[in-house]
């Protein structure tokens, strides 16, 4: 009967075990806040522990660090400089963009968190949103008629943006989400007003 009793309770035991050693190894560690450097703008954790921030150059201008709270490393990556803003990361926490500039159109740096390096600038307009499997990115991008944005897809793979809606005349798109279901919500703007409207990625279509 011990037995029997003994074994159930062994597999609760490390069932425990394993929820709490995941939940530690997500964890972000509270002296790696940058709360208190001086020399820290905006700051973006992910969850296996590593962060992207900006880091004061002079007054107007700062370049975005790379930091692994593991091995407390420090990396810059000079080639992104300037006023930089909007740091998010790609869901698979390999990519990180961050934007220079808070006017459209701006400048949209593209950076590989894990190595450490500097991928792509690309032009955008609006916000910017990642694609599930962190791809791709859903972009306004300036249209060829002056004043008129186009919604666009940037593919990290091939380095290229594909324009899947056209702005013309009084009407442009601006993007609004990429969800987990591969659905692409964008805002059309016509005449002043906004209708928010949705199409589902389609790699034959949009790829």
């Amino acid at each position: 009967m011990r037995k029997r009793r003994l074994i159930p309770l062994i597999i609760v035991v490390l069932i425990i075990s394993i929820l709490l050693s995941s939940c530690r190894k997500e964890e972000i560690p509270e002296d790696d806040d940058f709360e208190s450097r001086k020399d820290v703008g905006e700051y973006s954790w992910h969850r296996d522990r590593r962060a992207a921030f900006t880091k004061k150059i002079d007054d107007e201008s700062c370049v975005l660090v790379l930091y692994d709270a593991k091995t407390e490393e420090e990396i810059e990556i000079e080639e992104v400089q300037g006023e930089l803003q909007g740091i998010k990361w790609s869901n698979d926490g390999v990519y990180v963009f961050v934007h220079e500039g808070t006017e459209d159109p701006k400048k949209t740096y593209i950076i590989d968190g894990r190595d450490k390096l500097f991928r792509d600038e690309i032009t955008t307009v609006g916000e910017v949103f990642w694609s599930p499997d962190s791809t791709k990115l859903l972009i306004g991008v300036e249209g060829k008629e002056k004043g008129n944005i186009d919604l666009g897809i940037y593919f990290l793979y091939g380095s290229k943006v594909k324009v899947i809606e056209e702005g013309r005349g009084n009407i442009s798109y601006l993007p609004k989400s990429w969800e987990s279901d591969n659905m692409m919500n964008y805002i059309e703007k016509k005449d002043g007003k906004e209708e928010l409207k949705s199409v589902k990625f389609d790699p034959d279509t949009h790829g």
